[in-house]
């Protein structure tokens, strides 16, 4: 059975190494605290369960990997969903927006997309690495995936999202007449 590490009255998944707890403390912004057994119970009153599908604003799925195998640790199972149900919102992102003209893939850190998809005076705008605020913008930038996935000569057809293979967005050169 794998160990929960304890720093500073603090409980981390067991992958959860010295250097991410380092980094996760400086970032750490209480509005109170949560141990396992209050965050399952509030994961489970929020309605999440192994059938939940999680849109994350990642390449991998290690957030959510990490937090499942620390809950089972706990005695926690079938709280979280299993891996194949993690939607990484980077690579379709990725796949559209190309190279910047010095040949460095484009930047797709959140506080640099978000304000270019949704103006800079959006009230989620600028205000990142909060969880709430990282969750919310993920949210808005997966509505966004889906309207450049829209059929452009059928706008009124709903959307289908089955998985990811063979989902691609419209390039945005779609969207403009040709000159």
């Amino acid at each position: 059975m794998k160990r929960t590490t304890v720093v500073s009255n603090h409980t981390y998944p067991p992958k959860f190494n010295l250097l991410n707890r380092k980094a996760a403390k400086k970032r750490q912004h209480f509005h109170g605290t949560m141990d396992v057994h209050q965050l399952v119970k509030h994961l489970q009153k929020v309605g999440v369960t192994p059938e939940t599908v999680m849109i994350v604003w990642a390449t991998n799925n290690w957030d959510l990997s990490t937090i499942r195998e620390w809950f089972e640790a706990e005695g926690y199972s079938d709280v979280l969903p299993r891996d194949w149900k993690c939607v990484g919102m980077v690579r379709p992102f990725r796949a559209n927006l190309g190279k910047l003209s010095d040949g460095t893939p484009f930047p797709l850190r959140l506080p640099i997309l978000f304000p270019l998809f949704h103006g800079t005076r959006h009230e989620l705008a600028g205000r990142n690495h909060h969880a709430l605020v990282d969750a919310q913008q993920t949210r808005l930038m997966f509505w966004s995936f889906i309207a450049l996935c829209k059929d452009l000569s059928a706008p009124d057809k709903p959307f289908q999202y089955k998985d990811d293979r063979g989902v691609r967005q419209k390039s945005l050169l779609d969207y403009f007449p040709r000159v």
